[in-house]
This record gives C-alpha cells, sequence and structure tokens, in this order.
C-alpha cells in the first residue's frame, strides 16, 4: 500500500506529469506519424509497449547534463544562513486538489476494470469448459467469440472455424498480457487522451497480426469474405481480445 501511495503521489506531481506527457507524446507521435504505416506488426507491438515502459519510467530518472561544482571554503561555513521556506497556502491548496483529483480518477478507473474481470472470471467459472490441449473453450452466450489468456468465449456450436483460429493466434501470440498492461497505464494517466489512443493502437496492432497470420493460412478470398462478413460490434469489457473485420494492411 505504501509503494501504491507512493507511485501515485510521484505520478500526481506536476513536473513528472509533464515530462511523463511530453514523452508519450514524442513516442507515440512517432508511431503515428512512421511506424503505424509498417506491416512489421511484432516490432510495432514491442515498439507500443516500449513507449508505456519508457513514459512511465524515464520521467523519474534524473541526471545532471552539465554539472556544476561548488566550492565552499571553511571559513565561509560562518556565513551559510539556513533559510526556511514559508509554505505558500495556496499552492498547498492546489497541489493537495489535483492529487486529490487524480487519485478519484484512477480509483474509478481501477475499480471499472476490476468489475469487468471479475464478470469476466465469474463467467470461466460458471460456464461449461472444455480442455483443448493449449486452450479452454467457454461456452457462454454472455460474451461473444472472443479471447482472454488461454481461454476462448465460444457463443454456439456453430461458430466458423476460421473464427476459432483468429482467436487462437490471440491466444498463442499471449495478447492478453499486452491489454492488461495497456489498461493499467491508462489506470495511471487517464487525464492524458493519448494513453486511450496508445491503448487502442496496440488493440489494432493484434487484429492486423492476427489477419497476417491468417492470411498465410487461407486465401484472401474467403478470409476476406468473413472480414466483410463479422462487421465489428463494441465490447464494453476492456481484457478480452474480440474478433473486428478491420481492413487488413498488406505487407510491404
Amino acid at each position: 500500500m505504501n509503494t501504491l501511495q507512493s507511485i501515485l503521489t510521484l505520478i500526481a506531481d506536476q513536473p513528472y506529469m509533464l515530462k511523463a506527457s511530453f514523452i508519450l507524446c514524442i513516442l507515440y507521435g512517432a508511431y503515428f506519424a512512421y511506424f503505424s504505416k509498417d506491416a512489421s506488426f511484432t516490432a510495432n507491438r514491442f515498439y507500443l509497449l516500449g513507449t508505456i515502459v519508457l513514459t512511465f519510467f524515464l520521467p523519474v530518472i534524473s541526471f545532471d547534463v552539465f554539472p556544476v561544482w561548488v566550492r565552499i571554503s571553511a571559513a565561509s561555513d560562518s556565513q551559510i544562513e539556513t533559510i526556511t521556506a514559508t509554505p505558500d497556502l495556496w499552492k498547498m491548496i492546489l497541489n493537495n486538489s489535483l492529487f486529490i483529483l487524480y487519485l478519484g480518477g484512477f480509483v474509478w478507473m481501477i475499480f471499472r476494470l476490476l468489475t469487468q474481470l471479475f464478470k469476466i472470471i465469474s463467467v470461466i467459472h460458471t460456464a461449461e469448459k472444455f480442455d483443448c490441449g493449449d486452450h479452454f473453450q467457454i461456452r457462454s452466450t454472455s460474451l461473444p467469440l472472443s479471447s482472454f489468456h488461454h481461454f476462448v468465449f465460444v457463443p454456439d456450436d456453430t461458430t466458423d472455424s476460421m473464427l476459432l483460429d483468429h482467436e487462437l493466434i490471440h491466444v498463442r501470440q499471449r495478447h492478453t498480457i499486452d491489454v492488461l498492461i495497456a489498461e493499467l497505464f491508462k489506470c495511471f494517466f487517464w487525464f492524458h487522451p493519448l494513453a486511450y489512443s496508445l491503448s487502442n493502437s496496440i488493440k489494432l496492432n493484434h487484429e492486423f497480426e492476427c489477419d497476417a497470420i491468417m492470411s498465410n493460412q487461407y486465401s484472401y478470398e474467403r478470409y476476406g469474405t468473413l472480414l466483410i462478413k463479422h462487421a465489428h460490434s463494441n465490447v464494453n469489457y476492456k481484457f478480452i481480445n474480440q474478433f473486428s473485420s478491420f481492413t487488413k494492411k498488406e505487407s510491404s
């Protein structure tokens, strides 16, 4: 608890926010301008995850570009005066207000994610499960065809085999880990619009990565027909990987 409190206090600090925002703008701006157009989906995946790591940790690294050496002679020790800073009341009120605002947003985001996570876990524990070796199929009508970690949610027996293969790619590529990291990043930086854009880019890159693998297994016509047939539906569960009919990027 003390560690979490220290992290929240650090992030709520204005200099940290400014540094982190600047780093996020630079790194995600570069991705949006250049790398997002590249078909190297695995490289893009690590770049986006690296953006999260660097945004979080770089602001806490401090170093002197031009070190200043100050020589103080023993004779001048008597001239050093201890200055007691008088706290600025308004500045203290502002800092406390910003921290309370940040903490409230963080708690709300964590609450929403935990609520959805508990719902998914509840479905996993209560629904019918089938052990398929490297994954479990969960028969449930409360969730669309989707995946979470090594669980694949299947609403009925008539599900297209290509859709199942698509979800299995999410499972084997461990995309849920990326999604969890991105959602936690949004909780800490809920005030920054690019945190949401970064999370969406990670999920979109997952779909492109799956499309590229699926296109090697099936013909463009057959898989393309599947993409057109199944329109993307907006699901409120943030943790699951759901089949989406995004336009596939062609490999360069």
